[in-house]
């Protein structure tokens, strides 16, 4: 496989040459999400166990695994998940990391994760499940996957789903009790919003996913601004895009 290298901060991977060039060049010019890997830098250590839910192709994954002790990337598309392999096979040096073709989700078993297209377009959810094109994968609940992989703390977990996280976080209180980790949480109401028209489901959802994060004492903004509970309550959060740092350390400066 022909691969390209791309450098970012002190970070060094490969990643294939054939396919979302114009993607790698924006991440490696910082032109993609450099508040995101801004808060790897502050967060992710050596001594880090990292879980990347929601891996697409590895962009997240193959930065913030080379900072962690270990690092796992859940993706349960399978046309993402063959260009994930494809690239870590490239970094033959990254070997904490372990790939699953599998979905975090609120119970274990075979869940139905679809996509609008033909898949592998970073957009696929566990909320289209009526999509043009549909799969049956593995699902497992993360305090089940912490149990039976026997995680160590300090973890940190990045949730990028597309939409999934309304479903998955409220599942997530006894995971984040007993292991108490960092949490970096991307929402997307919009996506939920292309599958209900009922203002009070929208609003039922978003209440139980701001309210899963009412165990950790800290909340920001990438930003490192302080937020409060009730902020994420806010009206204009259920229409608009979000990136929260759940923690229980604070932001030093």
């Amino acid at each position: 496989m022909a691969t390209r290298t791309i450098r970012k901060n002190d970070i060094t991977f490969q990643v294939s040459s054939e396919q979302h060039q114009r993607f790698w060049s924006k991440v490696e010019a910082g032109n993609w999400e450099p508040e995101t890997f801004a808060v790897f830098d502050r967060f992710v250590t050596p001594e880090t166990t990292y879980l990347d839910v929601g891996s697409w192709e590895g962009p997240t994954l193959l930065y913030a695994g080379q900072r962690a002790k270990k690092a796992y990337g859940f993706e349960p598309d399978p046309v993402a998940f063959a260009g994930l392999e494809r690239n870590l096979a490239a970094n033959p040096q990254i070997t904490n990391t372990r790939l699953l073709n599998q979905c975090i989700a609120a119970e274990t078993g075979q869940m139905q994760f679809g996509s609008r297209s033909g898949g592998g377009d970073t957009m696929s959810s566990l909320l289209f499940s009526a999509g043009q094109t549909v799969w049956t994968v593995p699902a497992i609940r993360l305090d089940e996957f912490a149990a039976q992989e026997k995680l160590e703390t300090p973890i940190f977990i990045k949730i990028d789903t597309e939409g999934g996280e309304y479903s998955i976080l409220p599942s997530l209180d006894p995971f984040f009790r007993k292991y108490r980790p960092t949490v970096y949480l991307s929402t997307h109401p919009a996506f939920y919003a292309a599958v209900t028209t009922s203002l009070l489901d929208k609003g039922r959802a978003h209440f139980n996913l701001v309210y899963a994060l009412r165990s950790f004492p800290y909340l920001y903004d990438t930003s490192g601004k302080r937020l409060a509970l009730w902020e994420l309550l806010l009206k204009k959060r259920w229409r608009e895009n979000a990136s929260i740092i759940a923690t229980f350390e604070p932001w030093k400066a």
